[in-house]
Protein backbone atom coordinates (compact mmCIF):
# COMPACT_ATOMS: atom_id res chain seq x y z
CA UNK A 1 0.00 0.00 0.00
CA UNK A 2 1.61 3.62 -1.17
CA UNK A 3 -0.36 6.11 1.29
CA UNK A 4 -0.31 9.62 -1.85
CA UNK A 5 -0.23 12.89 -0.99
CA UNK A 6 -3.63 14.16 -1.20
CA UNK A 7 -4.58 15.22 -4.76
CA UNK A 8 -7.67 16.27 -5.84
CA UNK A 9 -9.57 18.24 -8.74
CA UNK A 10 -12.45 19.15 -6.88
CA UNK A 11 -13.50 22.41 -9.46
CA UNK A 12 -16.65 21.79 -9.24
CA UNK A 13 -16.61 21.02 -4.59
CA UNK A 14 -15.56 24.35 -3.96
CA UNK A 15 -16.42 23.17 -0.05
CA UNK A 16 -13.88 20.80 -0.11
CA UNK A 17 -10.33 22.35 1.17
CA UNK A 18 -7.36 20.22 1.63
CA UNK A 19 -5.38 22.07 4.88
CA UNK A 20 -1.95 19.88 4.46
CA UNK A 21 -0.56 18.19 1.43
CA UNK A 22 0.57 15.52 3.84
CA UNK A 23 0.96 11.89 3.23
CA UNK A 24 -1.46 10.46 6.08
CA UNK A 25 -0.43 8.86 9.28
CA UNK A 26 1.87 5.24 9.22
CA UNK A 27 2.99 3.61 11.86
CA UNK A 28 2.64 6.36 14.49
CA UNK A 29 4.41 9.24 12.50
CA UNK A 30 2.41 12.08 10.16
CA UNK A 31 -0.58 13.53 10.15
CA UNK A 32 -3.47 15.33 7.54
CA UNK A 33 -6.49 17.28 7.66
CA UNK A 34 -8.77 18.59 5.63
CA UNK A 35 -12.32 20.53 5.17
CA UNK A 36 -15.52 19.55 3.89
CA UNK A 37 -18.02 22.24 4.32
CA UNK A 38 -18.51 22.73 8.29
CA UNK A 39 -16.81 19.40 8.53
CA UNK A 40 -13.00 18.89 9.18
CA UNK A 41 -10.99 15.77 8.97
CA UNK A 42 -7.98 14.68 11.10
CA UNK A 43 -5.68 12.10 10.57
CA UNK A 44 -2.98 12.10 13.12
CA UNK A 45 -0.84 9.83 15.50
CA UNK A 46 -2.97 7.63 17.95
CA UNK A 47 -2.04 8.81 21.27
CA UNK A 48 -3.53 5.55 22.76
CA UNK A 49 -1.36 3.51 20.63
CA UNK A 50 2.41 4.38 19.44
CA UNK A 51 2.45 2.39 16.72
CA UNK A 52 -1.08 3.23 15.59
CA UNK A 53 -3.02 6.21 14.01
CA UNK A 54 -6.87 7.93 14.71
CA UNK A 55 -8.72 9.60 11.77
CA UNK A 56 -11.77 12.11 13.19
CA UNK A 57 -14.42 13.61 11.01
CA UNK A 58 -16.59 16.26 13.02
CA UNK A 59 -17.56 20.36 13.39
CA UNK A 60 -15.22 21.76 15.80
CA UNK A 61 -16.89 22.23 19.39
CA UNK A 62 -18.72 19.20 19.10
CA UNK A 63 -18.37 15.33 19.20
CA UNK A 64 -17.51 13.79 16.23
CA UNK A 65 -19.66 11.90 14.01
CA UNK A 66 -16.86 9.41 13.32
CA UNK A 67 -13.35 8.28 14.43
CA UNK A 68 -11.19 5.07 13.24
CA UNK A 69 -7.87 3.52 14.39
CA UNK A 70 -5.41 1.78 12.39
CA UNK A 71 -1.76 1.08 11.88
CA UNK A 72 -2.05 3.88 8.60
CA UNK A 73 -4.65 5.92 7.76
CA UNK A 74 -5.13 8.95 4.64
CA UNK A 75 -7.70 10.79 3.62
CA UNK A 76 -8.63 8.99 0.06
CA UNK A 77 -8.46 11.28 -2.86
CA UNK A 78 -12.52 10.41 -3.36
CA UNK A 79 -13.07 12.83 -0.30
CA UNK A 80 -15.49 15.20 -1.60
CA UNK A 81 -16.95 13.28 -4.32
CA UNK A 82 -20.70 11.73 -3.96
CA UNK A 83 -20.02 8.80 -3.04
CA UNK A 84 -23.39 7.22 -1.81
CA UNK A 85 -25.75 8.69 -4.94
CA UNK A 86 -27.49 11.55 -2.44
CA UNK A 87 -26.13 14.50 -4.78
CA UNK A 88 -23.60 15.30 -1.64
CA UNK A 89 -19.79 14.95 -1.08
CA UNK A 90 -18.84 12.25 1.05
CA UNK A 91 -15.83 11.81 2.98
CA UNK A 92 -13.64 8.39 2.38
CA UNK A 93 -10.98 7.61 5.00
CA UNK A 94 -8.64 4.19 4.04
CA UNK A 95 -7.02 2.60 6.90
CA UNK A 96 -4.36 -0.34 6.04
CA UNK A 97 -3.21 -2.90 8.43
CA UNK A 98 -0.11 -2.81 8.42
CA UNK A 99 0.63 -6.53 7.04
CA UNK A 100 2.78 -7.49 4.18
CA UNK A 101 -0.06 -7.95 1.75
CA UNK A 102 -3.25 -7.08 4.02
CA UNK A 103 -5.45 -5.56 4.69
CA UNK A 104 -7.27 -2.36 3.70
CA UNK A 105 -10.55 -0.78 5.07
CA UNK A 106 -12.49 2.12 3.38
CA UNK A 107 -14.95 4.08 5.93
CA UNK A 108 -17.32 5.80 3.62
CA UNK A 109 -18.38 8.70 5.90
CA UNK A 110 -21.74 11.00 4.96
CA UNK A 111 -21.59 14.80 6.20
CA UNK A 112 -25.14 15.83 4.53
CA UNK A 113 -27.58 17.28 6.67
CA UNK A 114 -29.59 14.04 7.30
CA UNK A 115 -27.47 11.44 9.55
CA UNK A 116 -24.20 12.37 9.03
CA UNK A 117 -21.69 9.11 10.08
CA UNK A 118 -20.58 6.09 8.70
CA UNK A 119 -22.53 5.28 5.85
CA UNK A 120 -20.69 1.86 5.10
CA UNK A 121 -16.89 0.47 5.95
CA UNK A 122 -15.27 -2.35 2.75
CA UNK A 123 -12.95 -4.46 3.95
CA UNK A 124 -10.77 -6.28 1.73
CA UNK A 125 -7.43 -7.95 1.77
CA UNK A 126 -6.57 -6.00 -1.75
CA UNK A 127 -7.35 -1.63 -1.92
CA UNK A 128 -10.50 -0.35 -3.79
CA UNK A 129 -10.52 2.78 -5.98
CA UNK A 130 -13.25 5.30 -7.07
CA UNK A 131 -14.09 5.37 -10.30
CA UNK A 132 -16.70 6.23 -12.59
CA UNK A 133 -16.67 3.61 -14.57
CA UNK A 134 -19.43 4.19 -17.46
CA UNK A 135 -19.18 7.91 -17.05
CA UNK A 136 -22.91 8.11 -15.54
CA UNK A 137 -21.85 10.52 -12.62
CA UNK A 138 -21.99 7.50 -10.00
CA UNK A 139 -19.22 6.36 -8.51
CA UNK A 140 -18.10 2.76 -8.45
CA UNK A 141 -16.14 1.03 -6.13
CA UNK A 142 -13.52 -1.41 -8.09
CA UNK A 143 -11.26 -3.69 -6.23
CA UNK A 144 -10.07 -7.29 -6.34
CA UNK A 145 -11.53 -10.23 -4.62
CA UNK A 146 -8.47 -10.82 -1.68
CA UNK A 147 -10.42 -14.16 -0.35
CA UNK A 148 -8.18 -15.87 -3.11
CA UNK A 149 -4.67 -15.06 -1.88
CA UNK A 150 -2.46 -18.27 -1.42
CA UNK A 151 -5.93 -20.02 -2.68
CA UNK A 152 -5.09 -23.57 -2.22
CA UNK A 153 -1.85 -23.75 -1.50
CA UNK A 154 -0.60 -20.77 -4.21
CA UNK A 155 1.61 -18.36 -3.54
CA UNK A 156 0.72 -14.82 -3.29
CA UNK A 157 2.67 -13.68 -6.44
CA UNK A 158 0.54 -16.51 -8.41
CA UNK A 159 -2.69 -15.95 -6.56
CA UNK A 160 -5.79 -15.31 -9.26
CA UNK A 161 -7.79 -11.99 -7.88
CA UNK A 162 -11.27 -11.33 -9.51
CA UNK A 163 -12.17 -8.48 -10.04
CA UNK A 164 -15.32 -6.61 -8.30
CA UNK A 165 -17.15 -3.82 -9.18
CA UNK A 166 -19.51 -2.40 -6.07
CA UNK A 167 -22.06 0.63 -5.88
CA UNK A 168 -23.19 2.42 -2.57
CA UNK A 169 -27.00 3.73 -2.89
CA UNK A 170 -27.12 5.19 0.91
CA UNK A 171 -26.11 2.37 3.20
CA UNK A 172 -26.51 -0.29 0.64
CA UNK A 173 -23.90 -1.56 -1.24
CA UNK A 174 -25.03 -3.73 -4.47
CA UNK A 175 -22.14 -5.75 -6.81
CA UNK A 176 -22.18 -4.73 -10.05
CA UNK A 177 -19.97 -6.92 -12.06
CA UNK A 178 -22.74 -8.31 -14.89
CA UNK A 179 -22.58 -4.14 -15.73
CA UNK A 180 -19.02 -4.37 -16.70
CA UNK A 181 -18.71 -7.56 -18.18
CA UNK A 182 -15.27 -5.62 -20.07
CA UNK A 183 -13.67 -6.37 -17.05
CA UNK A 184 -13.28 -9.84 -17.28
CA UNK A 185 -13.26 -10.29 -20.77
CA UNK A 186 -9.69 -8.53 -20.47
CA UNK A 187 -9.03 -10.76 -18.13
CA UNK A 188 -9.76 -13.82 -19.90
CA UNK A 189 -8.04 -13.19 -22.80
CA UNK A 190 -5.01 -11.94 -21.29
CA UNK A 191 -4.77 -15.41 -19.20
CA UNK A 192 -5.99 -17.53 -22.34
CA UNK A 193 -2.87 -15.14 -24.43
CA UNK A 194 -0.31 -16.64 -21.80
CA UNK A 195 -1.43 -20.70 -22.14
CA UNK A 196 0.24 -22.91 -23.79
CA UNK A 197 -1.52 -25.63 -25.41
CA UNK A 198 1.30 -28.62 -24.99
CA UNK A 199 0.95 -26.93 -20.78
CA UNK A 200 -2.88 -27.12 -20.94
CA UNK A 201 -2.56 -30.78 -21.70
CA UNK A 202 0.78 -31.31 -18.97
CA UNK A 203 -1.43 -29.45 -16.39
CA UNK A 204 -4.75 -31.58 -16.81
CA UNK A 205 -3.33 -35.57 -17.77
CA UNK A 206 -0.03 -35.23 -15.53
CA UNK A 207 0.90 -34.93 -12.28
CA UNK A 208 2.79 -31.69 -10.55
CA UNK A 209 6.30 -33.44 -10.47
CA UNK A 210 5.94 -34.72 -13.84
CA UNK A 211 4.74 -31.08 -15.18
CA UNK A 212 7.59 -30.56 -18.48
CA UNK A 213 8.77 -27.02 -17.29
CA UNK A 214 8.78 -24.61 -14.47
CA UNK A 215 5.20 -23.03 -15.44
CA UNK A 216 3.27 -25.39 -13.24
CA UNK A 217 1.65 -22.49 -10.58
CA UNK A 218 1.92 -20.09 -13.64
CA UNK A 219 -0.48 -22.08 -15.65
CA UNK A 220 -3.03 -22.63 -12.43
CA UNK A 221 -2.98 -19.41 -12.22
CA UNK A 222 -3.95 -18.59 -15.41
CA UNK A 223 -6.75 -21.39 -15.60
CA UNK A 224 -8.17 -19.95 -12.44
CA UNK A 225 -8.02 -16.75 -13.64
CA UNK A 226 -10.28 -17.56 -16.58
CA UNK A 227 -12.36 -19.65 -14.49
CA UNK A 228 -13.27 -16.84 -11.72
CA UNK A 229 -13.67 -14.41 -14.39
CA UNK A 230 -16.48 -16.45 -15.90
CA UNK A 231 -17.92 -16.88 -12.63
CA UNK A 232 -17.89 -12.95 -11.33
CA UNK A 233 -19.50 -11.89 -14.37
CA UNK A 234 -22.22 -14.06 -13.38
CA UNK A 235 -21.18 -16.59 -16.14
CA UNK A 236 -21.23 -19.77 -13.74
CA UNK A 237 -22.21 -22.29 -16.17
CA UNK A 238 -19.02 -20.92 -18.46
CA UNK A 239 -16.41 -21.10 -15.39
CA UNK A 240 -17.67 -25.11 -14.83
CA UNK A 241 -17.51 -25.71 -18.34
CA UNK A 242 -14.12 -23.66 -18.28
CA UNK A 243 -12.97 -25.94 -15.48
CA UNK A 244 -14.18 -29.00 -16.92
CA UNK A 245 -11.98 -28.32 -19.80
CA UNK A 246 -8.79 -27.14 -18.19
CA UNK A 247 -8.70 -29.15 -14.87
CA UNK A 248 -7.56 -32.72 -14.06
CA UNK A 249 -11.04 -34.79 -13.47
CA UNK A 250 -10.02 -36.19 -10.71
CA UNK A 251 -9.43 -33.14 -8.68
CA UNK A 252 -12.13 -31.35 -10.64
CA UNK A 253 -14.86 -31.74 -8.13
CA UNK A 254 -12.95 -30.88 -5.41
CA UNK A 255 -11.44 -27.50 -6.95
CA UNK A 256 -15.47 -26.62 -8.18
CA UNK A 257 -16.21 -26.50 -4.25
CA UNK A 258 -13.52 -24.49 -3.31
CA UNK A 259 -13.68 -21.93 -5.83
CA UNK A 260 -17.50 -21.69 -4.56
CA UNK A 261 -16.84 -21.77 -1.07
CA UNK A 262 -14.40 -19.27 -1.19
CA UNK A 263 -15.98 -16.86 -3.40
CA UNK A 264 -18.97 -17.25 -1.11
CA UNK A 265 -17.36 -15.99 1.69
CA UNK A 266 -15.49 -13.03 -0.22
CA UNK A 267 -17.25 -10.71 -2.82
CA UNK A 268 -20.16 -13.18 -4.36
CA UNK A 269 -21.32 -13.15 -0.51
CA UNK A 270 -25.17 -11.93 0.21
CA UNK A 271 -25.41 -8.58 -0.60
CA UNK A 272 -28.15 -8.09 1.96
CA UNK A 273 -25.29 -9.31 4.91
CA UNK A 274 -24.45 -5.68 6.50
CA UNK A 275 -21.14 -6.69 6.48
CA UNK A 276 -20.90 -7.72 2.87
CA UNK A 277 -17.57 -6.66 1.20
CA UNK A 278 -15.60 -7.47 4.55
CA UNK A 279 -14.00 -10.76 5.04
CA UNK A 280 -14.40 -12.62 7.97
Amino acid sequence: MCFRALILSCAALLTFAPEAAAKGCLDGTGTQSARLNEYTITIRPDPGDTNGCVATVGVKGRKPIFRTNNFALEIDPATGRDIDGDGLPDVVITGYAGGAHCCWTYSIVSVGPEQPGLLREICNDRPASFEDLDKDGKIEIVTIDGSFDYFDGMSHGFSPFPPVVLQLAGRKLSRLNERFPDFYLREINAARAQLKAGDLVAFKNLPRDQFPNADWELTKKHILTIVLAKLYMGRKQDAQAALHQYWPTPDEKRMRGLILGTARKGFLRDVSDPKFGCLP
